[in-house]
């Protein structure tokens, strides 16, 4: 069980963490902005864990998407994980 969700944790690219953090960061600047300096902490949290979770979507959707194409045309890279598609 914990090799699994190692494996979706690589296929979310959770190891990534400074490509969730840029997004992450910009986001929240924007809540303070809106905020006027003093968000509140839930929505600030709320914002982040959006991010974090939209982004790493997209990774899994993208890879689902071109596991054809990667096998077919293109080689994957080492370091990327490979959607097995069950």
């Amino acid at each position: 069980m914990n090799e699994r969700l190692h494996q979706y944790a690589l296929l979310m690219r959770l190891h990534k963490a400074y490509r969730h953090s840029a997004a992450a960061v910009a986001d929240a600047v924007g809540v303070v902005d809106c905020a006027t300096g003093h968000p509140d902490t839930r929505v600030l949290v709320v914002f982040v864990l959006g991010v974090v979770l939209m982004r790493s979507a997209g990774c899994v959707i993208n890879d689902y998407a071109d596991r054809q194409y990667r096998s077919a045309c293109a080689a994957q890279p080492a370091s990327d994980p490979s959607p097995r598609g069950a």
